[in-house]
């Protein structure tokens, strides 16, 4: 792997290749010639953001007190939950003894916050023995006292076995389970790694994975982007606003997964093709579907859904249940095949233990998913978990420096198009890689925040990249050219020009009141067609706005708003009625907006 040194140079920023150390040319005056003017020489800086240090603090405790908890709509955390914890992140691990919550189990990472956010957006992320088997769970049984090497490094162990939910552990021996979280003063980056040991005088087969639920944020992989894919990637993460985590796989290969909205499946070894997972969302499927089982179905794990390794239980062919339109629906059930049972030639269900039918019964074909350990073998999986903020270049540069990648350096600037002044926080999504020759649709490679002074730098793989970047009030000025990242010291360069910013003026009062005085409302924005979402983000700091509204505290605010057509929700609670308006803004354009809301309940609700 070629490592790029990185250096702070003064460079001159030309659009497209043509960049040279000493350009410095007057910038484009208008939309029509910026795809071929070079712009004005920008000091980069090539080193990345949330570069690890060996500095900072880490410790590991479990939670015992309220203020230990962990903010947001999705935490999971509560006492006696173990914490890891640096200057960077924070993450929560279950306690062993956690009732079971849908994925969530004892030993789950349940909650991980990014620096001094304190926020999780994610889901969890879950240890399994085999991904689609109705049994084979990791059932973990003990968490060890954390081992902290000083203040340089922390590491917290879970035991456990492969077995079924709500079944005694067998007596005759188990495959064991060991899981290790570790963590790095000063790292952005835990370190998991699961051992899987047969402690039984039978040979067993498995598909250790991680089953993730990415939360509020999606699933990000290089090649699709945010759409479902199967193919083989060497990183994957879950991004949302200012929160992104990023998953890979120790090794050169690249993992086999599937990856679709909130949800990922990740494998150990073999390929996902053979786990004949769907396309369309498991969780939404068999959420609604279980609704209707009867109870003691549900304690054998059974489904609406047909599932590898579960047959129709008998006499269940024309059950009928009541759909949410009212209708009656033909749903039948289906069970784990080894769960039936005969009885005077009826057919019954068995809660005996039957983790050894699941785990030891041999394949009826060879599959390539799966893992097999002769008694006294041991199977380990090691995994690495980044967590950032918006900018996903250490997620990137960490995943391709552990698969032996050689890499180059793409770095640049986004800078408006008229002032030359540097545009911050714009989403620079780069596009291209390896497999591209530079025509046609350009796969989607990461995204990566413009720093303060404008700058951007990222660690890619040699071959051809489009930059493009957005930013809410603005539109890209230049049409990107394909830059070339080659392998050697040298980085590539390159410049995106954005249009000033498109500005919202308004201003609400209540009809009623003489004096128009200001009123505090919400402004919902909805776009129309073909101009895309209006979406500010989600941050504790609602005067950016949240989404596609905007809130006026103080009855009035000037809004950045990215050009386009517009229809606007003006609204303040049932007391008042709404106005709407319908806007077309210009690039570069400001517009004004004066109303008042009729108090539709004045005078109605007296001493209120």
């Amino acid at each position: 792997m070629k490592r790029i040194v990185c250096t702070t140079v003064a460079l001159g920023i030309a659009l497209g290749f043509g960049a040279t150390a000493s350009a410095q040319v007057a910038p484009p005056t208008s939309e029509a010639d910026a795809g071929s003017t070079a712009g004005p020489a920008i000091r980069l800086n090539l080193e990345l953001d949330e570069k690890p240090t060996t500095s900072g603090f880490v410790k590991s405790y479990p939670i015992t007190s309220v203020d230990q908890l962990t903010a947001g709509n999705l935490a999971d955390a509560f006492f006696g939950d173990v914490v890891l914890e640096n200057d960077r992140l924070r993450a929560v691990i279950a306690r062993p003894d956690k009732p079971e919550v849908g994925l969530v189990r004892g030993g789950t990472l349940i909650d991980v916050t990014h620096g001094q956010q304190g926020v999780d957006y994610l889901g969890s992320l879950n240890t399994t023995a085999d991904p689609t088997s109705t049994g084979s769970t990791v059932i973990y049984t003990e968490i060890l006292p954390a081992e902290v090497q000083g203040n340089t490094s922390a590491t917290l162990t879970l035991q456990g076995y492969v077995g079924d939910t709500g079944v005694p552990r067998p007596d005759a021996g188990t495959v064991d389970v060991t899981t290790q979280y570790s963590l790095a003063a000063g790292s952005n980056r835990i370190k998991v790694t699961s051992t899987f040991s047969n402690e039984t005088t039978h040979s067993a087969w498995l598909r250790p994975a991680d089953v993730i639920d990415w939360g509020e944020a999606r699933a990000f992989t290089p090649g699709t982007g945010f759409d479902t894919t199967t193919a083989p990637v060497h990183f994957a993460l879950g991004a949302i606003d200012d929160f992104a985590m990023g998953y890979y796989t120790s090794g050169t290969e690249p993992m086999e997964g599937y990856h679709q909205g909130r949800d990922s499946v990740i494998l150990a070894a073999g390929k996902v093709a053979d786990l004949n997972l769907s396309v369309e969302s498991r969780r939404s499927q068999e959420d609604a579907a279980d609704e209707s089982l009867p109870l003691e179905f549900k304690a054998i794990g059974a489904s609406t859904i047909e599932k590898p390794g579960m047959v129709m239980f008998p006499g269940t062919e024309t059950r009928y249940v009541t759909g949410m339109t009212g209708t009656p629906m033909n749903e039948p059930i289906y069970v784990p095949k080894d769960r039936i049972r005969y009885e005077d030639g009826k057919a019954t269900i068995t809660m005996e233990a039957t983790q050894e039918d699941k785990v030891f019964a041999e394949p009826a074909k060879a599959n390539a998913s799966y893992v097999k350990l002769a008694p006294g073998e041991k199977f380990t999986f090691t995994r690495y978990l980044v967590v950032t903020g918006s900018n996903w270049a250490t997620i990137a540069n960490s995943a391709y420096e552990e698969n032996d990648s050689e890499l180059g350096t793409l770095a640049g600037a986004v800078l408006e198009m008229q002032s030359q002044k540097p545009i911050v926080e714009a989403d620079v999504r780069i596009s291209g890689g390896p497999g591209w020759n530079g025509t046609g649709t350009a796969p989607p490679v990461l995204q990566v925040k413009s720093r303060e002074d404008g700058t951007f730098v990222a660690n890619v793989p040699p071959g051809k990249y489009l930059v493009q970047v957005a930013a809410i009030g603005r539109r890209q000025a230049n049409a990107p050219q394909p830059v070339t990242v080659t392998a050697s010291e040298n980085p590539a360069v390159t410049a995106a020009y954005m249009s000033g910013e498109s500005i919202l003026r308004i201003a609400i009062s209540e009809a009623e009141t003489p004096t128009s005085s200001p009123l505090p409302v919400k402004v919902t924005i909805l776009s129309k067609p073909p101009y895309p979402t209006v979406d500010y983000g989600f941050t504790p700091d609602v005067s950016k706005g949240i989404r596609n509204t905007f809130y006026l505290p103080q009855g009035a605010a000037v809004m950045p708003l990215t050009p386009g057509r517009y229809r606007l929700v003006i609204s303040r609670g049932v007391e008042y009625d709404i106005l709407e308006k319908d806007i077309a803004l210009a690039t570069q354009q400001e517009v004004t907006i004066t109303g008042a809301l009729p108090h539709v309940m004045k005078g109605l609700l007296p001493g209120m």
